[in-house]
């Protein structure tokens, strides 16, 4: 509505301005009166000026509110567009940790049963499975179930890798003694976790399983698991492909091949070696990943695994464990050997007493479990009583290697077959009496392939050391 602007001449606080006079003189002399007509004009045009300035301050008024009111909507339209961001990552978060978290539920596992909370700023340790089993090949495949312990020190940075092989004999809640890996069928994944946590005398805070189709899927998201392999693998057991050697990122059914094989460098104990090789790897290679990323990558691991860690659990770890050059990686397997008594076609395995318990304590402070206290760098070979024998089918391999450990200055006292018919499928240097370690080793850097073991109650010989030839041992020429 148009302001109303008073009238000078009837203001409310004003008399009439009355006509004003003024005296002029005609050409006759006499006087008359003048009327100054201009007056009320000029308070016109007064009033002209006025109006006219506060108009114009009027208008600069109303552009400022104008201006104020448009920074205001500008304001408020980024604070509802900032809002509205914030709220959208909230969701995003709020569904990338709930659709994850469902992924990796271990439901309807009964691990948790068996599981012990970690402690705070102490080490832990996380049991990792994984079924390799390929269809229709049964015992041609006894190491099938891939078993890992991890002790994990976020405080050092320091992993340990721990193989089990999964026809590790033990006894299980039932009382009865049977492989590691059919424990499940007592009592589910809690009973091989009991299993387990009494084989380490350890608690276990954390469980991860997966399966073959899950090790495929796993590595084919993440682009590929580089590996650096020294030679090709080709075992008809393990699967049809053959992975050639080099250092290149494996797919996902190569992966399968590789973790399968076992007719590699080094025979089982080569299989494991390689399969914590390709664990650390994936674990690495997701790490290195940044921010959104290593979301990502978890976000993609969880397509394909169980375990009890959340998502927000696997992102901090993750952060922990960064840089990755800088954790102290240590990888063992628990001394093992073949027990004669499941007969020649049962493959069951029993600790080795001595050699675990020493291991174990290094593990378990932090060391490196392959450290070695007995050293062969003192043996004198002429010292060493040595009994050769061959476990496999070539005729005269027993003979001819007793002829290079004589050569070498040992005292081999016997040569001949293995007394139980059993083919093995790698070659074992085993010391029968405590403190004989050192002597074992001597043996072995002497025949430059094979593995120490603690001959323990399986094994007896008036030698000092048993070398029992396998499949896997290449003759010097």
């Amino acid at each position: 509505m148009p302001t109303k602007r008073n009238n000078p001449r009837h203001s409310a606080n004003s008399r009439p301005v009355p006509e004003a006079r003024a005296l002029s003189r005609s050409r006759s002399g006499r006087k008359r009166p003048v009327t100054v007509s201009n007056v009320e004009a000029s308070a016109r045009g007064t009033e002209r000026v006025r109006a006219a300035r506060h108009g114009a301050a009027h208008s600069a008024l109303v552009d400022a509110r104008r201006k104020r009111s448009r920074k205001r909507v500008l304001s408020l339209v980024l604070i509802v567009c900032a809002v509205a961001l914030v709220a959208a990552a909230a969701v995003t978060a709020f569904t990338f940790f709930r659709s994850t978290d469902s992924n990796l539920s271990l439901e309807p596992s009964n691990a948790k049963e068996a599981l012990v909370a970690q402690k705070t700023d102490e080490p832990y340790y996380v049991l990792m499975t994984a079924d390799l089993a390929r269809e229709g090949y049964g015992a041609q495949q006894p190491d099938a179930q891939g078993m890992l312990l991890v002790r994990i020190d976020e405080g050092s940075k320091t992993v340990t890798l721990c193989t089990i092989p999964a026809k590790l004999n033990v006894r299980t809640s039932d009382g009865n003694n049977r492989p590691l890996d059919e424990a499940r069928s007592v009592g589910g994944d809690a009973e091989l976790i009991r299993c387990v946590a009494s084989l380490a005398e350890v608690d276990i805070s954390h469980f991860v399983t997966t399966d073959s189709a899950g090790i495929v899927g796993m590595t084919d998201a993440m682009g590929g698991v580089s590996m650096d392999l020294e030679s090709k693998v080709d075992d008809p057991h393990a699967g049809t492909l053959v992975v050639s050697a080099g250092n290149r990122p494996l797919s996902g059914e190569e992966a399968l091949m590789f973790l399968r094989a076992s007719n590699v460098n080094g025979g089982t104990d080569g299989m494991y070696a390689n399969r914590m090789a390709f664990t650390f790897n994936l674990a690495e290679q997701a790490a290195t990943s940044e921010g959104l990323d290593f979301a990502g990558q978890v976000g993609e691991a969880s397509r394909f695994i169980y375990t009890d860690w959340t998502a927000s659990d696997l992102l901090a770890l993750g952060g922990v464990l960064k840089p990755v050059e800088e954790i102290t990686l240590y990888q063992c397997v628990v001394p093992y050997m073949r027990s004669n008594a499941a007969g020649p076609d049962v493959v069951l395995y029993e600790r080795q007493p001595k050699s675990w318990a020493a291991m174990l304590e290094r593990l378990k402070a932090g060391e490196d479990p392959n450290q070695i206290e007995s050293s062969a760098e003192s043996v004198e070979a002429a010292a060493v009583s040595v009994e050769v024998r061959n476990g496999t089918n070539t005729a005269g391999a027993a003979a001819k290697l007793g002829e290079m450990l004589t050569g070498q200055g040992f005292n081999v006292i016997g040569v001949g077959n293995t007394d139980d018919g059993t083919i093995y499928p790698e070659t074992l240097v085993i010391y029968t009496k405590s403190g004989s370690e050192g002597e074992a080793k001597a043996v072995l850097r002497a025949m430059g392939s094979g593995r120490v073991v603690e001959g323990g109650d399986f094994y007896s010989s008036e030698a000092d050391v048993i070398a029992i030839i396998g499949l896997d041992w290449m003759p010097v020429e």
